[in-house]
């Protein structure tokens, strides 16, 4: 069965058909967003026209087809899973008949793309709706379509390189650090420490910042059976994890609360100067990892740090240098 899945605002990432019994069948062929169309103008003494050649991206509608079961003809069963999915991706304001329409995230794996806008209602199904094979015999399920207005293009991704097929979640007990996932890990799939590095030119001003990056390639993050992340195996011979990130339950206190995000924190630090003896909060990132491939979502945690000695180096064209921190709390 191809993977189609959807995140409802700020909620958590399920499948359409764990959650609704929406099975995928297509998905819009679409490399990208429309363009608007240019401004021309024209003049009746002159030939032809002026054409501003600059344009951006339009809105467009993203339509997906799905499957419902419907055993025995018996439509009242993909019904109420229509009105189900509804009711998901509307709220009714209070103190009147106005709802709001949420904006949804929706994950087509077939199609390796992410849409982000607003979606319409589905609406009921009946005898028209039915899927039928080319012969003409009828099955035992309906046909619907999903529509997505996207009035922000820049939102969406046409080309994503990974494919976020496990849920992954932080939690503390106060003492140590939970890994919760939707799937166990195979043999295949290993936990990833993830960091944010910078890069600086021979004045020491930052001029780059990189993407968030596995922070060791050989590194392999033990989890316990209640989910407890307890060691870290690295070149350096076997670790505590604590020892690794220096987290501590006393020193992530922002605001009165535990930080432990399922999203990254829009004022989350990704790095501090580096000199030595120079202490701030770092934010790391974990994820799961299929070989060379992201698999799930990156939670975020944070833990405050010193550093402790610095190295540099040289670009390919020698002309910039990386910075590499060592840290500890």
């Amino acid at each position: 069965m191809i993977s189609c899945r959807v995140k409802i605002e700020g909620g958590e990432v399920v499948d359409f058909y764990k959650r609704w019994g929406f099975v995928y069948v297509s998905g819009d062929r679409r490399f990208g967003a429309p363009e608007k169309k240019r401004d021309v103008s024209t003049y009746i003494e002159e030939e032809g026209e002026h054409v501003d050649a600059r344009t951006v991206d339009d809105v467009f509608d993203y339509s997906v087809k799905f499957l419902i079961e419907a055993r025995n003809k018996d439509l009242v069963n993909a019904n109420s899973k229509i009105r189900a999915w509804n009711k998901a991706v509307r709220e009714r304001l209070k103190g009147g008949d106005v709802k709001r329409c949420k904006t949804v995230t929706l994950y087509d794996d077939y199609k390796r793309c992410r849409i982000v806008g607003i979606p319409e209602v589905i609406a009921e199904v009946d005898e028209r709706d039915y899927y039928r094979r080319q012969d003409g015999r009828v099955m035992d399920c309906v046909v619907v379509t999903l529509t997505i207005h996207v009035s922000r293009p820049s939102l969406c991704d046409f080309d994503t390189k990974e494919v976020e097929a496990v849920e992954l979640r932080l939690s503390t007990d106060g003492e140590s650090l939970f890994v919760n996932m939707s799937e166990a890990l195979t043999r295949e799939r290993r936990v990833a420490l993830l960091r944010r590095g910078r890069k600086r030119n021979r004045r020491g001003v930052v001029s780059e910042v990189k993407r968030w990056h596995v922070t060791d390639e050989n590194m392999m993050l033990e989890v316990g059976d209640d989910g407890r992340l307890v060691s870290v195996f690295s070149q350096g011979g076997v670790l505590p994890f604590e020892e690794i990130v220096g987290w501590r339950r006393n020193e992530m206190k922002r605001s009165g609360r535990i930080v432990v995000e399922a999203t990254k924190a829009p004022d989350s630090n990704y790095i501090i100067p580096c000199v030595a003896g120079k202490s701030g909060r770092l934010t790391y990132g974990l994820a799961i990892y299929e070989g060379d491939r992201r698999v799930s979502n990156v939670a975020y945690f944070q833990s405050n740090v010193v550093v402790l000695k610095t190295a540099e180096g040289l670009d390919d064209d020698g002309d910039e240098r990386w910075f590499t921190e060592y840290l500890t709390v």
